[in-house]
C-alpha cells in the first residue's frame, strides 16, 4: 500500500498525485487557493488589506502588493 497524506488545505487524505508549498502536500485541485489563502495571509498581517471585506478584493490587492514587492526587490 502507498502512502497517504493529509491535504494541509482542505484535511482530506492524499491518495494520489499531490502538490508540495513550502513542505507541506496539498492535493492538486487545493494547490491554487492554498496559495491564494497563503497569500492573502501574509499581507493580512501587514495591515495593508485592511477595510477589503471580499476574498477577490483580497486576493487582488495581495497580487499587486506582492507584485510591487518584487518589481522593488529586483531593482
Amino acid at each position: 500500500m502507498g502512502l497517504t497524506f493529509t491535504c494541509e488545505h482542505c484535511g482530506e487524505s492524499i491518495h494520489g498525485v499531490a502538490a508540495v508549498h513550502n513542505g507541506k502536500f496539498v492535493h492538486h485541485r487545493c494547490a491554487k487557493d492554498y496559495t491564494r489563502a497563503k497569500l492573502i495571509e501574509k499581507w493580512e498581517a501587514s495591515g495593508l488589506l485592511e477595510g477589503l471585506t471580499n476574498t477577490e478584493g483580497k486576493i487582488n490587492m495581495a497580487n499587486l502588493l506582492e507584485s510591487e514587492a518584487k518589481q522593488f526587490i529586483t531593482e
